[in-house]
């Protein structure tokens, strides 16, 4: 998905402070993708850098429920607005027409 952005993806860069132990590539679609590990980037973010040497940085958002979220549900108007914008990579949300 995030070859989408702005072509396909040459490295990533995460966090270096959550991660023991980590892969340092990955194959995706018969091609190798870096990871890297700074100690500067935020465990909350991940810098995609592209094979036109643009980059663009997300949000990484650990699964389960929202910690604010008591009952298990979805985590409120946070959530709703990311589903809404397309999960944040600019792509528009496919609604049902009737």
């Amino acid at each position: 998905m995030l070859d989408h952005v702005r072509g396909p993806v040459r490295q990533l860069v995460l966090s270096a402070r959550d991660w023991a132990a980590g892969p340092d590539r990955v194959v995706l679609d018969l091609r190798t993708v870096d990871v890297d590990y700074s100690p500067g980037q935020s465990p909350w973010t991940m810098t995609v850098v592209c094979v036109d040497g643009g980059t663009f940085t997300m949000r990484v958002v650990p699964p389960g429920p929202s910690p604010t979220a008591s009952d298990g549900s979805a985590a409120g108007p946070d959530a709703e607005a990311w589903e809404t914008e397309g999960g944040g990579l600019g792509l528009p949300r496919l609604r049902a027409v009737r």
